[in-house]
């Protein structure tokens, strides 16, 4: 699994920066792999029981620092970032105040890679995880999920949503109106991964033939 993550970095041009940021980053694993790719690396993420851990498991490692603060939260006044990466993260957030504060860190040009869940990891949580095992909890998030989507789609895309799925005609809007450019959009683990020869993808492209999880690659404007 490091290995993979190390060469999909690599291969998405992650990697000889000066600055990173791993936003949302949980207990730290993606952070510490973009720490021998980079100069300093900074991981946030809302939970403080995460953070701890992400401080007590690479304590030992110099140029990575843990803060707590949210995606719309700035984690150090005046950062400049060289980029971000926000992997399976941005669907619990609100993606226009979160893309604004990632433009707000960056420097011009700065990068920022993101992958969201989409329609057909619902459909797979809903079937596999919630029907077949017979957990509702699972049904009863899939189908939260879809009704926070449809409300942000149809009647209000600032909606306070716990959580969504995007599509790429989604993400372009999102990304246009926070000054980005979308440098690249397609199925995770396919950018400048020609067959998929170079690292392997995290998520299956599709579920039922609906894409199931996808990545973006925006530069600021």
């Amino acid at each position: 699994m490091e290995t993979n993550l190390k060469q999909k970095l690599k291969y998405t041009g992650f990697s000889g920066l000066n600055l990173v940021i791993d936003a949302a980053c949980g207990s730290g694993s993606w952070s510490y792999i973009l720490s021998g790719l980079n100069k300093d690396v900074i991981g946030f993420d809302n939970s403080a029981e995460l953070i701890k851990a992400a401080r007590k498991n690479y304590s030992d490692v110099l140029n990575l620092n843990f803060i707590c603060a949210s995606l719309v939260d700035q984690p150090i006044k005046n950062l400049h970032a060289d980029a971000i990466i926000c992997a399976d993260s941005l669907m619990f957030a609100n993606p226009i105040s979160s893309l604004n504060n990632f433009h707000n860190i960056l420097k011009k040009d700065g990068l920022v890679y993101i992958s969201v869940n989409s329609t057909g990891w619902i459909f797979n949580v809903i079937i596999n995880r919630g029907i077949k095992r017979m957990d509702r909890s699972k049904i009863n998030m899939g189908v939260r999920i879809i009704l926070d989507t449809l409300i942000r789609r149809l009647f209000n895309p600032n909606y306070k949503i716990q959580s969504t799925v995007y599509t790429i005609k989604d993400m372009k809007k999102i990304a246009e109106r926070t000054g980005f450019e979308v440098v690249y959009t397609g199925y995770e683990g396919t950018y400048n991964n020609p067959a998929g020869k170079n690292y392997k993808a995290l998520f299956d492209k599709t579920y039922l033939g609906i894409p199931q999880s996808l990545e973006f690659i925006l530069k600021k404007l």
